[in-house]
């Protein structure tokens, strides 16, 4: 079913925009540019497009809407049978030079939506269902924990979110859980390891910075602190350590780097091997043990560091694929950590 026009709203961040519908489905981005394909496209093909919806689950919800204090975010109050929630969508920006006003804005290359629960408790629902070059072509998606990763050829979308997700035949992902008043939950696609800046651009740094002041314990990265309404506390959680680890690395901020890596790889045991959360605290490990992604995370880290010795700090917007192929291309293939660059055969 499609719905009207003037049912959409529209949030940007000056670099492209997306349209966002009254139950919470953006349908329409262009991303990462206005000039760029569109990776969402149900307003187009309510069949085939693909869309981003967090909203209440089910369809006995109303919805009121209104841009907050005149500026370009979104906020969306749900009332369902259960209770009240709040959606607020936006997408960053950044002024380059105090100096300048309007067209000097550089974009985030994300968009965030804050879940706020009012009353009761509701259920919401997250849809996640790329469908890159305006549903033409083919997507490989891959779930880990809470993390998506959505790709085709060089384009990449991830999504963060803190709750369980399921496959869908129509080729997207699902994520349900409730929410009760007082609580909040950040939904958020991200920019670092996906080749839209540079991991060395003073937006990818602010954001690493802005991760590691409210989410890291003795340089450990926590999922995230809010309730989510399972008993129990939050350990640190490991494979977003070794993220920040191949962050940092991608910089070429090597000492820290390097002191990081050895800290998280020193919690594992007598074996070498590490469970899905570390207690920063105490450093027992705690959750599934032991984690295959966990390990995955140590020895795609090791690399980064290797390749960051080698090779110095990136400086170019590239993802993995297409900064694999220039190294190769250049015949600059990094030795594992401690070993001397080879080159590429």
């Amino acid at each position: 079913m499609y719905r009207p026009i003037r049912d959409y709203a529209l949030i940007g961040d000056a670099h492209t925009a997306a349209l966002v519908s009254s139950d919470g489905s953006i349908d329409w981005p262009c991303w990462p540019r206005f000039d760029s394909p569109a990776v969402f496209c149900r307003l187009l093909d309510s069949r085939k497009g693909g869309r981003f919806r967090v909203g209440p689950a089910g369809s006995r919800a109303a919805a009121s809407r209104a841009y907050v204090e005149g500026a370009n975010v979104l906020a969306t109050v749900f009332s369902t049978d259960g209770g009240q929630f709040r959606v607020t969508d936006l997408m960053p920006v950044e002024q380059l030079n105090q100096s300048h006003e309007g067209e000097d804005i550089a974009s985030h290359y994300r968009v965030l939506r804050l879940v706020e629960g009012l009353s009761g408790q509701a259920e919401v629902e997250v849809s996640f269902h790329p469908t890159f070059d305006y549903a033409r072509a083919e997507v490989a998606i891959q779930t880990y924990e809470d993390w998506v990763i959505a790709r085709h050829a060089r384009e990449t979308l991830a999504l963060s979110c803190p709750f369980p997700f399921r496959h869908e035949p129509s080729g997207g992902i699902t994520s349900r859980f409730k929410i009760a008043e007082g609580q909040r939950v950040w939904i958020a696609l991200v920019i670092p390891q996906v080749g839209f800046l540079p991991p060395t651009d003073p937006r990818v740094v602010s954001t690493v910075k802005r991760i590691q002041e409210p989410l890291t314990s003795h340089g450990l990265v926590y999922r995230y602190l809010t309730d989510d309404g399972l008993p129990g506390g939050e350990a640190t959680f490991a494979l977003c350590s070794f993220w920040m680890v191949d962050c940092l690395a991608e910089a070429g901020r090597l000492d820290e780097v390097r002191e990081l890596f050895e800290r998280i790889a020193g919690y594992a045991n007598d074996l070498g091997l590490l469970a899905e959360e570390i207690d920063p605290v105490s450093g027992e490990l705690l959750g599934n043990y032991p984690q295959g992604f966990t390990h995955l995370g140590l020895i795609r880290s090791a690399l980064h560091i290797a390749k960051a010795e080698a090779l110095g700090p990136e400086e170019q917007a590239e993802n993995q694929a297409e900064r694999a192929n220039r190294m190769e291309g250049t015949g600059q293939v990094p030795a594992a950590p401690g070993g001397q660059r080879r080159k590429g055969i």
